[in-house]
């Protein structure tokens, strides 16, 4: 078999399918230990990388285009993002998600991934009071970019109980809902940290009516356009697909590429309001 030398290491020789001249060829750079999955974090193609996966579902779609998470209602909304750091607090719809005094059964205590305004990834814990509503220590949370469980810190249900929301103090605006039996919120936005580039892999998506066939559109979505430059509140199409009763699954040969500061989401609208429910994953990573 014809040998396939490395110029990063003189001293190794490779296997090589492939001939040239006299039968062996000169590669710059060449390395296979380097070839592996680009999802394969943490190995030695790129030991920088780190995985990202957001998942989330809406019930009831309307014929109007909505974003897919769950808002803590029973009418789909657009996301809103906050427009600066602020202080919040998490709630839930039943006393068994609590983590003082007398502890419930469901969740006790949340940790929220979060990014400040100069867009670094910090993570705060909150103990879960129950149906009062419990602040953040924090009052530099500008984007969520996880909520869920933090550890074992649940009760015998191991879940949510009631909707654990987090929101602005006050309780004017939710910016996620860890959803009855989940122990993660259910929220398909993500913003890219400073510093970082997101190359997103795989997405997938599904819709199924209760009654009937309903065709459902939707929609990969950033706040960057198509020459890499940020637009701020402005989305841009990146990707969309459409199901009718069934699902897609799309993995994305050459990835899409997004700069920090990046807001990105999925949205959803049907063709036909309240009967038709849909989802939506993401994978990527990050380097």
């Amino acid at each position: 078999m014809p040998i396939l030398q490395d110029s990063t290491d003189p001293t190794k020789d490779h296997p090589q399918k492939g001939t040239a001249g006299a039968g062996h060829m000169y590669l710059m750079g060449y390395d296979p230990a380097a070839t592996v999955n680009p999802l394969d974090v943490g190995s030695t193609r790129d030991e920088v990388r780190s995985k990202v996966h957001f998942l989330g579902w809406v019930d009831s779609v309307p014929n109007t285009v909505v974003d897919m998470w769950y808002n803590g209602t029973a009418t789909p909304t657009q996301y809103v993002f906050p427009t600066t750091g602020i202080q919040m607090q998490v709630v839930s719809t039943s006393v068994q998600d609590k983590g003082t005094v007398t502890v419930g059964t469901g969740i006790q205590v949340v940790e929220i991934h979060y990014l400040d305004t100069a867009l670094m990834d910090k993570t705060t814990l909150v103990t879960v009071n129950g149906t009062t509503a419990a602040t953040t220590s924090v009052s530099d949370i500008f984007r969520i970019q996880e909520f869920h469980t933090s550890g074992t810190s649940a009760g015998t249900s191991k879940s949510a109980v009631g909707d654990v929301r987090l929101q602005a103090v006050g309780g004017a605006i939710t910016y996620a809902v860890i959803p009855i039996g989940w122990n993660r919120a259910n929220l398909v936005t993500y913003t890219v940290p400073a510093t970082k580039t997101i190359s997103i892999k795989h997405w997938s998506f599904s819709s199924g009516a209760s009654t009937g066939s309903h065709f459902t559109k939707l929609w990969l979505l950033s706040t960057c356009d198509y020459e890499s430059n940020l637009t701020p509140g402005i989305f841009h199409f990146h990707s969309l697909g459409g199901t009718l009763n069934s699902s897609t699954e799309l993995d994305i040969d050459v990835p899409h590429r997004f700069p920090a500061g990046t807001d990105i989401k999925v949205s959803v609208q049907a063709d036909s309001g309240t009967v038709v429910g849909a989802s939506s994953e993401i994978i990527g990573w990050l380097e």
